[in-house]
């Protein structure tokens, strides 16, 4: 059985353990509880190694599904004269990740509170808190088992609501890299520079005498100009 459909089980489980309670009287579930594996203990077992580590921004899930991440290069190819075409330059592309996750109303591991605790059950708290961290669009951390990496942003959110997730949440959250550089300055000589048509228009100019301009048409034109 699926990680999803343990979890849906057990929401039904939970829930009929409380009509049960109520119709008795005797409530072995507090209403604000969940239900939590035996196999678990008191203490952290192996089996929430993953779902502990993995985080969105710093906001943990009861489970995390599969976890996708593309890291690719990109090689840029310039056509030469003969035709063939040459590798000349590459760069690195954006990280990638596509993470499925889950939430359970009936898993008492963590509350609605860890979600913002805006209204609603874990799971719709949970919905609203991806969302919300979409809308802010600030660049965050992603934790997961093989690395962390930073500057993520959310760029979809696909969520499947039907009969099977009543009370849990199954999204698959899209992620991408924001590549950030760093600006630097370099301080240049305070010399003042000037363009060669700076240059020109900052050349001293000859004096207007009668003289100068006599010269000028004779050379020009072959006339002898009589002074």
């Amino acid at each position: 059985m699926s990680l999803m459909g343990t979890m849906n089980t057990l929401n039904g489980i939970w829930g009929a353990n409380n009509l049960v309670a109520k119709l008795t009287g005797n409530k072995s579930f507090k209403t604000n509880d969940g239900y939590s594996p035996s196999v678990w203990g008191s203490g952290l077992g192996a089996q929430q190694v993953l779902m502990v580590k993995t985080n969105i921004g710093g906001y943990f899930f009861d489970a995390v599904f599969s976890i996708d991440t593309e890291h690719s290069l990109t090689v840029t190819q310039h056509p030469v004269q003969t035709g063939a075409n040459i590798s000349d330059h590459a760069f690195v592309n954006p990280i990638r990740m596509t993470m499925q996750i889950g939430v359970s109303d009936a898993m008492a591991y963590r509350t609605g509170a860890d979600y913002g605790g805006d209204g609603g059950t874990k799971s719709v708290q949970a919905y609203r808190l991806l969302c919300k961290l979409q809308e802010l669009r600030i660049p965050m951390q992603v934790v997961t088992r093989l690395n962390t990496y930073q500057n993520m942003l959310i760029e979809s959110i696909d969520v499947s609501d039907d009969v099977s997730t009543l009370c849990a949440l199954k999204a698959t959250v899209n992620l991408v890299q924001v590549l950030v550089v760093n600006v630097g300055t370099e301080k240049v000589s305070a010399r003042q520079w000037t363009t060669g048509a700076q240059r020109k228009s900052q050349e001293v100019q000859p004096k207007g005498d009668n003289s100068t301009i006599l010269r000028k048409v004779e050379k020009g034109t072959g006339l002898e100009v009589k002074w």
